[in-house]
This record gives structure tokens, C-alpha cells and sequence, in this order.
């Protein structure tokens, strides 16, 4: 008996079948290498090197470098007459200090005798006591302008290292930007940027302290106002 069309259609259905069961168990090929990963440094280490720090143009630095030569000579000459001022307020003082140990005496000797002069004496106590205390505001105030005008010199000293240090920077950058450096070029450059980068931070820090000074003076000259007005009564 001749096989039917339908028998022959589920023996090769059959037999595709087995083949993909064949297939599906066949053990499959070593996975490809892994690829070393790009690396993440566009223009290498010297091109990111270089993007740490973009120098500013020669003639800006060099502008920036006179204002903080001047601003420390501005502060030495204020230190110096802040002190002549200092010197003569202390001299004011230790003479009215003088003054009102006299009147003191004249005054209790006024006392013990029933003199009319007692209530003048009490008056004029009273006036050079005013007089003493804001002088001491004034002195205070000055010492704290000198403070001020310190932290002022020292930052600006600290700026002014700082900026040559930029200028050394700046042009061993051009260098680099436009040739082929060594290693230790490199090295070197690396070496000058974390020098100046500690300096920038070391100015930021006088500038804190700068802020401190001047809010100190502010307040004493607060106090000398209020003196000032006890004296005015």
C-alpha cells in the first residue's frame, strides 16, 4: 500500500523537528574577547593636564600684579601713620588719666571742707571721665584700623606671590601647548600648577580673614560713636 500524502507530511514535520532539538543542544561558540575600553582622556594626560588650569592673557596678569604691589605699599604707609596715631592717642590718655586723679583729690578734699567748689569738681570728674572713655573708643578703634591694614598687607602679599607664580604658570603652559615636552616637562609643570594652586587658597583664606578685620573696625568705630555720644550730653 502506497504511503498518502498526509503520512509523508508528518514525517518530515517530524524529522525538522528533531533536527531543531538537535540544533538547540549543540554547545554554542566562545563568546568574542572582551575590548579594552576607550579611554576616557580626550587629549591624553598633557591635554588634561592643560585643562586644569587656562592661563589668563599676559597683559591681565601683569595689570593684576601691579594693583596688589600697590595695595601692599598703600597698607605699609597706613600701618605706619596708624601707629603715629596710636602713639599720640595713648600720650592723650596717660596725661587726661593724669587730670582726673588731680580733680579727684581737689574733689574729695572739696568734700571733707564743705567748699562751694564741690559741685564744679564733680562736674568737671564727670566731663574728663567722658573725655577718657572715648579717647580709649578712638584708641581702640585705631588698633583695629591697624589690624585691619595688617591683614590687608598680608593678603596683598599673598596675592601678589601668587599672581608671579601665575605668570611662571602661563608661560611654561604656552610652551607645552605648543611643542612636544618630556616626561619631565611634564613633571615639572604638574609640580609649578599645585604650587600655585596652594597660593590661590592661601589668598582666599587672607581674604576671609581680611573680612574679619574690617567687621572688627566696624564695630569698634560703632563704639567710639557711642561714646561720642555720651560725650555730646
Amino acid at each position: 500500500m502506497r504511503p498518502t500524502f498526509a503520512a509523508i507530511a508528518i514525517v518530515v514535520v517530524a524529522l525538522a523537528g528533531a533536527g531543531l532539538n538537535t540544533a538547540a543542544q549543540t554547545p554554542s561558540q566562545d563568546p568574542p574577547l572582551a575590548v579594552p575600553p576607550v579611554s576616557m582622556l580626550r587629549g591624553g594626560e598633557l591635554g588634561e593636564l592643560l585643562e586644569i588650569y587656562v592661563p589668563l592673557p599676559d597683559e591681565e596678569l601683569q595689570r593684576r600684579l601691579e594693583v596688589a604691589r600697590n595695595l601692599s605699599l598703600t597698607t605699609d604707609n597706613e600701618i605706619a601713620h596708624m601707629q603715629r596715631l596710636a602713639t599720640m592717642g595713648r600720650g592723650r590718655i596717660d596725661i587726661l588719666d593724669e587730670e582726673i586723679a588731680t580733680t579727684k583729690v581737689r574733689r574729695d578734699v572739696a568734700k571733707k571742707t564743705n567748699d562751694p567748689a564741690f559741685a564744679e569738681l564733680e562736674g568737671t570728674l564727670a566731663r574728663q571721665e567722658a573725655e577718657a572713655k572715648y579717647l580709649s573708643k578712638i584708641l581702640k578703634a585705631m588698633n583695629a584700623d591697624t589690624e585691619r591694614a595688617k591683614s590687608e598687607n598680608e593678603s596683598a602679599i599673598a596675592w601678589s606671590k601668587a599672581l608671579e607664580l601665575e605668570q611662571k604658570v602661563a608661560l611654561r603652559f604656552l610652551e607645552l601647548s605648543n611643542g612636544t615636552p618630556t616626561g619631565a616637562e611634564i613633571e615639572d609643570y604638574r609640580s609649578n600648577l599645585k604650587v600655585m594652586l596652594e597660593a590661590q587658597r592661601d589668598v582666599a583664606s587672607s581674604n576671609r580673614d581680611r573680612s574679619e578685620m574690617r567687621r572688627k573696625l566696624a564695630d569698634a568705630r560703632l563704639q567710639q560713636l557711642k561714646a561720642f555720644g555720651t560725650l555730646s550730653k
